[in-house]
């Protein structure tokens, strides 16, 4: 069989829905740096930094919205992204820091970063059989999952839709820098993210877009001009029809676009990684 058939025959296979991975170490190691956490020290530091800076978005945005910071999709994408850099970063740390507590514990310099060969065929419909991965990894799976789509989607929904007025720090950081802070993460980690994965992004958005029906409904406003809609184009009562068709395209349309486009750059992240292996030993493919 083909590399190709291959890594197709694994990729549309339903074990792709489930949250298991035959690697451990792509969660915690970047691959753009040597396989010795020496080197792998740099990679946690950018984690920590991202996380002090979005965390710190959302504590100055908790306190200026204060009880409307939960109806804006905004602040969903920025606390998720905060969360999963958060959690990430911890579990990091503490695998780094492992070999300072427990002397017996094998850190990736005296264990080669060697990649588990998978078989020509799925086996099983779940995939647990190939799985390495922890419980926390599930979590911290999910989280990339969601975080970055939602922070990709709400880039270019708010700069498409939502902004009219000046732009100030504000925008920037909550509304593009957390764009690229998730496309950043997909190319520095070596999270895979899967094509199937995209239901989990869709289903984030229908419970928000049902959310803002009920929340207009029972006769919510936004807390800034005390308006009955969240966001203009979600405007239940001014274009109920036309509200309804954006909230419907965004969730079937817009959102598996956003997850195909980060799919995409996950595809050119690893032939990138195919490519510059053959240049720099150090580098590893799989």
């Amino acid at each position: 069989m083909t590399n190709f058939k291959k890594a197709l025959c694994w990729e549309l296979h339903i074990s792709r829905f489930s949250f298991y991975y035959h690697e451990w170490r792509a969660f915690y190691y970047t691959p753009w740096l040597p396989q010795k956490i020496s080197f792998q020290w740099i990679y946690l530091l950018y984690k920590w930094l991202l996380t002090i800076f979005f965390s710190f978005y959302v504590f100055f945005s908790f306190g200026r919205s204060e009880e409307y910071f939960f109806i804006y999709l905004t602040y969903w994408g920025v606390l998720v992204l905060a969360v999963y850099l958060l959690f990430s970063s911890i579990i990091i740390t503490i695998h780094y820091m492992k070999p300072c507590f427990c002397k017996k514990y094998k850190t990736s310099e005296e264990d080669p970063f060697v990649f588990y060969k998978l078989p020509e065929r799925p086996q099983g419909c779940c995939g647990l059989m190939h799985n390495t991965l922890k419980w926390y990894n599930y979590i911290q799976w999910l989280l990339f999952t969601i975080s970055s789509g939602l922070a990709v989607g709400i880039t270019i929904l708010y700069w498409a839709f939502i902004h009219t007025s000046k732009t100030d720090h504000w925008d920037i950081a909550l509304h593009l820098l957390n764009g690229v802070a998730a496309i950043l993460e997909v190319w520095v980690t070596r999270i895979p993210v899967r094509i199937y994965h995209a239901a989990y992004i869709v289903s984030v958005s229908a419970f928000y877009v049902l959310f803002t029906a009920v929340y207009y409904g029972s006769g919510g406003g936004n807390g800034v001009n005390n308006a009955s809609y969240i966001y203009t184009p979600l405007d239940y009562e001014s274009a109920p029809a036309s509200a309804a068709v954006f909230a419907i395209s965004i969730v079937l349309i817009f959102c598996p676009t956003v997850h195909l486009f980060i799919y995409a750059n996950y595809l050119l992240r690893e032939c990138m990684l195919r490519f510059v292996a053959k240049k720099c030993k150090w580098i590893v493919s799989h």
